[in-house]
C-alpha cells in the first residue's frame, strides 16, 4: 500500500485557504482529490493512479471513515468494471481498515462484507486462485451472524451508498440480489470442486433468494436452474428437474430479442436442451425421451454449430437403441455423431461415443467385424490418451457386445473390469453401474451362475438407491432375484428371492404402469405358486396377468397364464381350468411348434386329463409332445414322462424315465415327490430316498465342476 503522493498541478487549489476542520486540512485539497480519483474512469493507469490517490486521501485525513467509504466504493467500481486485480486487492486492504474502526454501524459492516464477497470473486474469477473463495466463505458466515443480530437489515446489502460517505442505510433489492448471486455461484463453485451437498443447498437457497428479490432476472433463473439439476441428479428427484426446466424456459423468455445475436439466449437455450436429456436420465419415461429428441431437434435447428448439441443427441439416440434394442436410434445417434465430428466436437468423448454406437449396431447386426472395428479404434484413441475414462468406458461396452455375441467368459469379465474401473473414478457413474449389472446379469443368466447373478442383484440395488425413479431399475431388481431363484437349488431361497422380487415389481408398477412389468410380477407369482402349491399365488398371477391386453400379450405372458391354469387345475383337481389351459397352448403351437416348453406344458397337461379320463386321444397325445420337448433337450420332460407310466403302471419305464431326468440335473423336491397324484404307482415301489441318493451323485459332481469354473 505505500506510495509516493501524485504531483497536483492545479494552481486554483492553492488559492484555497479555509481549512476543513473535521479532517484537519483543506477542504478543497480533499475535494480536489475525489475528483482526480472520479476522473480515473479513462485513465490508462488506473491502478496505479487509483492507489497513489487512495494513499494520500487517507493520510491527509487520518483515515476517517467518510474518506475510507469513497475510496471503497471506487475501488470496488473500478476494479470490477476494469477487471484489475491489483485494484481490488486494495480494496480489501481498505476495507478491513474501516471494519476495524469503532463506531460504524451494522449495516455498513454489512455492505463491507458485501463488498469483500464481491472483490473476492472477483479475484477468484481473474486468477482461478481458490484461496479467494475460501475467504467468501468466511465473510458469508460473518454476513450471517450480522443478519441474525439485524434481520431488519436483510435487504440492505450493497455499498453503492458508500459513495456519498456519510452514515446511511439503503434498503436495495437489485444491489442485495447481486450480492447474494456471488455467493450463489461461490458456492456452485465449491461444489464442483468438492461434492459436499451441503454447499449446493447454499448455493440454491442463494440464487433463489435472488429471484425473490428480482424475478425477472434471467441470468438467476439459469443459475438456480444449474443447481436445481444437480440436486435433481444427486437425489434421483425428477421434481428438481422440472423445476429447473421451468426457470430455463423464464430465462429464454426474458433474454429473447430477434434484433440482437444474444450469446445468453444461447446458452440458456443449450441448458434447457441439457436439462430434458437429464430428465430423462432420472426416469426412462418414453415420454421423456420424446421431449428431449424433440427440443434438441429444435435446438440443433436455430443453433446447427453447437457441436455439443450433436453430441448430446447422439449419445441419448445410441442410449435409447441399447435400452430398447432399436437399431434405427442407433443409427441416427451414429448419424448425429458424425455431424458433431464435422462441427469440431471434443475428439475423445467422440472416439468413445462412436466405438459404442458402432459395437451396439454390430450386436443387432449380427456383424462380429464392427466389435473389432470399435476395439480398433478405441485402441488408437487410447494410445494417444491413456486412462481417459470415457474411452475405457466405451471399450468395456465393446467387450460386452462381443461377450454377448460370442458368449465368452474372457470378454465379460473384461468387460467388468472396464466398468469397475469407471466406478472407482466416480462412485455416482450410472452409466457404468448399468452396464456393470448388464454383464453381472447376462454373464449370469447364460451361467446359471448363483455368485455371478449375486452380484447382479448388488449392482442393481446400488442403481436404485442413485435412481430411485427409474422403473427398469426396479424391475431388474425383481428380474434378478427371479433369476437367482431360479439358479438357486436351496428351495428356502429360492422361496426368499422370489418374495423379494414381488415388492421390486410392485415399486415398478407404482412407478408406471407399464404392461410388461405385469408380465414379470406375474411369473414370479406363479414360480411361488408352483413351489408353495398356494392357491392364492396362482390367483395373483392370473390376475396380473389377465390385466394385459390379450392382442397385446407376447408368447411369454401366454405361457405363463396358460401354466398358472394348468397348475391352479392341478392343484384343484378341476379339469375346466386345465382345458381353459390347453386352449391358450393350442392357439401358440402352429407358430412355435419348436418351443419346448411349451410341448413339455402340451404333455403336462394332457397328461392330467388323461390321468382323470384315461382316454386314448390323451394317452397319444401325452406320449407325442413329450417325445417332441425330449428331442429338443427338455429335461423335465423325462420326469413329466416318467409320470406318464406310472399312470399305466409300467414301473420299471417310469423309473428309468425318473432317473434319466435326474442324470441331465432336473431337481425333484420331496413335496414334488409325495404329493403327485401321478407318481402313487410309483411311490408302491420306490422310496423318496432313492431319489435323493441319485440326485446328491449329480449335485456332487455338478458343483464340482462348478467349483473349478470358478
Amino acid at each position: 500500500m505505500g506510495s509516493s503522493l501524485p504531483f497536483i498541478s492545479s494552481k486554483n487549489f492553492h488559492r484555497q485557504s479555509d481549512v476543513f476542520h473535521e479532517f484537519g486540512c483543506s477542504e478543497a485539497f480533499v475535494n480536489f482529490l475525489i475528483s482526480e480519483l472520479i476522473d480515473l474512469e479513462g485513465s490508462s493507469a488506473i491502478g496505479e493512479g487509483y492507489l497513489s490517490l487512495s494513499e494520500s486521501l487517507l493520510m491527509l485525513t487520518c483515515d476517517h471513515v467518510v474518506i475510507l467509504k469513497k475510496v471503497i466504493f471506487y475501488g470496488m467500481h473500478y476494479g470490477i468494471n476494469k477487471k484489475n486485480s491489483q485494484i481490488l486487492i486494495d480494496t480489501l486492504s481498505y476495507i478491513d481498515l474501516l471494519f476495524k474502526k469503532l463506531g460504524i454501524s451494522s449495516s455498513d459492516r454489512l455492505s463491507l462484507c458485501s463488498a469483500k464477497i464481491c472483490a473476492n470473486f472477483e479475484l477468484f474469477s481473474l486468477t482461478g486462485d481458490t484461496r479467494f473463495l475460501d475467504h467468501i466463505v468466511k465473510d458469508f458466515h460473518v454476513m450471517e451472524q450480522l443478519l441474525k443480530i439485524n434481520p431488519h437489515l436483510d435487504n440492505n446489502l450493497g455499498w453503492q451508498h458508500f459513495c456519498r460517505g456519510e452514515k446511511h442505510e439503503e434498503t436495495s433489492h437489485s444491489a442485495t440480489a447481486y450480492v447474494y448471486e456471488v455467493i450463489g455461484k461461490t458456492f456452485l463453485t465449491l461444489y464442483y470442486k468438492n461434492k459436499e451437498k451441503e454447499t449446493l443447498i447454499r448455493s440454491s437457497n442463494s440464487f433463489s433468494r435472488v429471484l425473490n428479490l428480482l424475478p425477472h432476472r434471467a441470468s438467476a433463473h439459469a443459475d438456480y436452474a444449474e443447481c436445481l439439476q444437480i440436486l435433481g441428479l444427486e437425489f434421483g428427484n425428477s421434481s428438481y428437474l422440472q423445476q429447473a426446466i421451468d426457470h430455463l424456459s423464464k430465462a429464454i423468455f426474458l433474454s429473447f430479442n430477434r434484433h440482437i445475436d444474444n450469446s445468453a439466449y444461447e446458452n440458456y437455450r443449450y441448458s434447457y436442451a441439457v436439462a430434458k436429456v437429464r430428465l430423462f436420465d432420472l426416469t426412462y419415461e418414453k415420454e421423456h425421451f420424446h421431449q428431449a429428441n424433440r427440443i434438441l431437434y429444435q435446438t440443433v435447428q436455430a443453433f446447427p454449430h453447437i457441436a455439443e448439441l450433436w453430441v448430446l443427441w447422439g449419445e441419448l439416440l445410441i442410449r435409447s437403441g441399447w435400452l430398447n434394442s432399436n437399431m434405427k436410434h442407433i443409427e441416427m445417434g451414429l448419424d448425429k455423431l458424425a455431424s458433431a465430428q464435422r462441427k469440431g466436437a471434443d475428439p475423445i468423448i467422440l472416439s468413445a461415443l462412436l466405438a459404442n454406437g458402432i459395437a451396439v449396431l454390430g450386436l443387432y447386426l449380427d456383424e462380429p467385424n464392427l466389435f473389432r472395428e470399435s476395439r480398433t479404434r478405441l485402441v488408437a484413441a487410447m494410445r494417444a490418451f491413456p486412462g481417459n475414462p470415457h474411452l475405457i468406458h466405451a471399450l468395456g461396452l465393446v467387450q460386452l457386445c462381443s461377450a454377448l455375441y460370442f458368449s465368452d467368459d474372457a470378454n465379460f469379465a473384461a468387460s467388468a473390469s472396464c466398468f469397475k474401473s469407471c466406478i472407482e473414478w466416480d462412485s455416482e457413474n450410472i452409466n457404468s453401474w448399468q452396464k456393470l449389472f448388464d454383464v453381472y446379469f447376462a454373464w449370469g443368466v447364460r451361467k446359471k451362475n448363483v455368485r455371478l447373478l449375486q452380484k447382479a442383484v448388488e449392482v442393481v440395488k446400488r442403481l436404485c438407491s442413485l435412481r430411485p425413479e427409474v422403473f427398469l431399475f426396479w424391475s431388474d431388481r425383481g428380474l434378478a432375484l427371479k433369476c437367482l431363484a431360479e439358479a438357486t437349488t436351496d428351495l428356502v431361497y429360492k422361496e426368499i428371492y422370489l418374495e423379494e422380487s414381488l415388492l421390486y415389481y410392485r415399486k415398478a408398477w407404482d412407478i408406471t404402469h407399464r404392461m410388461e412389468i405385469l408380465e414379470l410380477w406375474g411369473h414370479s407369482c406363479y414360480l411361488l405358486a408352483d413351489l408353495q402349491e398356494s392357491q392364492d399365488y396362482y390367483d395373483e398371477a392370473y390376475t396380473l396377468l389377465s390385466n394385459i391386453d390379450e392382442e397385446k400379450q407376447s408368447f411369454r405372458a401366454k405361457i405363463i397364464l396358460a401354466s398358472t391354469l394348468l397348475g391352479k387345475g392341478k392343484l384343484l383337481q378341476d379339469e375346466a381350468l386345465v382345458e381353459e389351459a390347453l386352449i391358450i397352448l393350442n392357439s401358440l403351437i402352429d407358430a412355435y411348434p419348436d418351443q419346448e416348453d411349451l410341448l413339455l406344458l402340451l404333455g403336462e397337461a394332457w397328461l392330467f386329463l388323461f390321468w382323470k379320463r384315461r382316454s386314448l386321444e390323451s394317452e397319444e397325445l401325452v406320449r407325442v409332445y413329450l417325445e417332441q420337448a425330449i428331442a429338443l433337450g427338455c429335461s423335465e420332460a423325462y420326469y413329466t414322462l416318467g409320470k406318464f407310466y406310472a399312470v399305466k403302471k409300467e414301473i420299471g419305464q417310469a423309473w428309468a424315465m425318473v432317473m434319466r431326468s435326474v442324470d441331465f440335473g432336473f431337481k425333484i423336491t420331496e413335496s414334488r415327490w409325495l404329493n403327485d397324484p401321478c407318481l402313487a404307482n410309483l411311490r408302491a415301489g420306490h422310496a423318496f430316498h432313492e431319489v435323493v441318493a441319485n440326485q446328491r451323485g449329480k449335485l456332487w459332481w455338478a458343483n464340482k465342476t462348478e467349483a473349478k469354473r470358478n
